[in-house]
């Protein structure tokens, strides 16, 4: 983690390695069933995939 100073403003900066293999999160849903859960995170965005797209 650093704390560059960009045009005056300091920022948090968090570099993180890829995993070489997928990670499924169990989550439970409103009605307290268990789901998996993929998160497919490319430059600053986030996108959650269904477990049959994460699979392509």
């Amino acid at each position: 983690m650093q704390f560059p100073v960009i045009h005056e403003f300091e920022i948090c900066q968090i570099e993180i390695k890829s995993n070489k293999t997928a990670v499924v999160l169990d989550s439970k849903n409103k009605n307290g069933q268990t789901v998996e859960k993929f998160y497919l995170r490319s430059g600053n965005q986030t996108a959650e995939l269904s477990m049959a797209e994460a699979s392509e």
